[in-house]
């Protein structure tokens, strides 16, 4: 039998390393708006035992488990492995968690089948987890309702963020959504760094519109920082920030940025902005909606000449503005990338060359600062290094080396209906 004193010691090990682990979101250098988030610091520290998932009753040493759960708390991986979930895993009106998929062993943490989303909840960091949707679970559902494709977009993103404050999403892989990669809607503090996010899926039959919504970020009415990050294979809104979603009382500005990140391989458009509110347009009188995109690098593999649209078709807001600066580009078979990123309205005429009142959109310097503004550093081996450090890298997997190596070689990849499991 062990002796009192080993026991102790073992015991004082223990609380030891529960408090190493609970001080996980200190480790991150986060850049941007979400700069203030604190996560699950200083709480319980909660084991993920056991990769199954039960939508209806999750019990202990599940992921879904352990994200319902209340108080400050930082959820860890004692195994590694894929987690196939049941159902879109939601978390409301919670928060103060940190999910520290770098914690897993060797191979890390995979979560299919559905989305993670988070709506009115506060302090939430998500690192080192790769979600991939994939159509399965989608049409298997579909065809269990009998329906012939989804009546609303719940569950199809990889991520969505849904009235939330104080969120960093970090080194996160998002791939094969059927809708965006990710959505952020009237969020306030929010920064998505360092992030891998590719090839969204393109079925007309997962979608509620019916069409090829292979479409990489979503984000309107948030003060929202986005850095360092890849978005590669889709087909356009990398990021499309709108000026949609602002409602009576808001009291934040309205205020996103992407900066140092590249745009790979998009279809139509790499960014895009809206010049105009597309609804409830009375609640959006008098308000302000400030975009930047600055030292963003867009790497056209498909021919298109729009790194920049500027979207038209919801007409003008007078609040609406957007700075583009330092923004580089390279064509398709052009060697190395050249200043000057184009933007154009949706028919393709350049920015500067469209009428009133579109030329108001774009203004010649910054409209706001946020806190730690992340450095536009992409020129010498700023780009190798993004490549190497985005995504769920502390071991990358075979997908996301495929998607990095065609990104290098400037391949061409169409949008498709299903994922690529191989090379």
């Amino acid at each position: 039998m062990p002796s009192r004193r080993r026991l102790m010691g073992v015991a004082l090990a223990a609380v030891t390393l529960l408090a190493a682990w609970g001080n996980a979101a200190e480790d991150l250098e986060v850049r941007g708006f979400g700069t203030g988030t604190v996560g699950g610091a200083g709480g319980r520290v909660l084991m993920v035992t056991r990769l199954d998932d039960d939508a209806e009753k999750p019990a202990p040493g599940m992921l879904r488990w352990a994200l319902l759960q209340k108080g400050p708390r930082v959820i860890r991986f004692a195994k590694s492995g894929t987690i196939g979930l049941e159902a879109p895993l939601r978390l409301e009106r919670g928060g103060q968690v940190t999910v520290d998929g770098a914690s897993a062993p060797a191979a890390g943490i995979t979560l299919t089948g559905w989305a993670v989303e988070f709506s009115r909840c506060e302090d939430v960091i998500l690192t080192h987890l790769r979600i991939r949707n994939g159509s399965r679970e989608v049409r298997r559902w579909l065809r269990k309702e009998k329906l012939e494709r989804p009546r609303g977009s719940h569950g199809l993103d990889c991520v969505e963020l849904r009235e939330c404050r104080r969120v960093v999403l970090d080194h996160l892989s998002l791939e094969w959504s059927c809708d965006e990669l990710l959505a952020v809607i009237r969020c306030q503090d929010v920064t998505v760094q360092h992030c891998l996010m590719a090839e969204p899926l393109a079925g007309t039959a997962l979608h509620p519109y019916g069409d090829r919504h292979a479409f990489g970020i979503l984000a309107s009415a948030s003060t929202l920082t986005l850095h360092h990050c890849v978005l590669a294979h889709y087909w356009m809104r990398g990021p499309q920030f709108e000026a949609n979603d602002r409602r009576h009382g808001d009291t934040w500005p309205v205020r996103m940025e992407a900066v140092a990140n590249l745009f790979a391989d998009f279809g139509r458009s790499g960014s895009r902005i809206t010049a105009g509110v597309e609804d409830h347009r009375d609640e959006a009188v008098g308000a302000r909606f400030d975009f930047h995109l600055v030292g963003n690098a867009y790497l056209d593999c498909g021919g298109t000449k729009r790194a920049i649209e500027l979207v038209t078709k919801h007409g003008w807001h007078p609040g609406v503005h957007c700075w583009a600066a330092e923004n580089w580009w390279q064509p398709q078979g052009t060697e190395g990338f050249q200043p000057g990123a184009p933007v154009a309205l949706e028919d393709g005429t350049p920015w500067k060359k469209a009428g009133s009142p579109w030329r108001r959109v774009m203004v010649a310097g910054p409209l706001f600062e946020s806190p730690a503004t992340p450095s536009p550093d992409l020129g010498g081996d700023g780009l190798a290094r993004l490549l190497e450090e985005a995504g769920c890298s502390r071991e990358r997997d075979a997908v996301d080396q495929r998607i990095v190596e065609e990104v290098k070689q400037r391949l061409v990849r169409p949008v498709t209906t299903r994922p690529r499991t191989r090379r």
